[in-house]
């Protein structure tokens, strides 16, 4: 089973919750902390001008099973002051995490040992 965390979330889900135009003149700052099951972390910042696609992917190389722990703030720098952070515990039982509120839809899984991340901000 997956686990889904949402927060403060009233609005009715369906298969056209997350269709966002896109705007070419919007760019979103990432910061990823990953951390392993001895607690060290590694810092990744990437940068994207899409409101929704794949943040880490198979070709990264991050095995899954090593990751305990994601922290993540998404930032729009057209806007700084709508700043968003989260705080995950990856599970690693289902191997699927997914998080949902009113900012930002992210799923965390694993593809073949390997870690996979999208996202989908709604209201960055």
């Amino acid at each position: 089973m997956t686990e889904l965390y949402q927060e403060n979330y009233n609005k009715t889900i369906d298969k056209y919750t997350y269709r966002i135009n896109e705007n070419e003149d919007e760019l979103f700052i990432f910061e990823l902390i990953l951390k392993n099951n001895n607690q060290e972390s590694n810092k990744l910042r990437i940068i994207k001008n899409t409101r929704s696609g794949k943040l880490i992917s198979i070709n990264d190389n991050l095995l899954y099973n090593n990751i305990k722990k994601i922290l993540l703030s998404a930032i729009n720098i057209n806007n700084p002051v709508k700043e968003f952070k989260i705080d995950c515990i990856l599970n690693q039982v289902n191997k699927q995490t997914i998080i949902l509120n009113n900012n930002i839809y992210v799923e965390f899984y694993d593809n073949n040992g390997y870690l996979e991340f999208n996202y989908n901000l709604i209201n960055i």
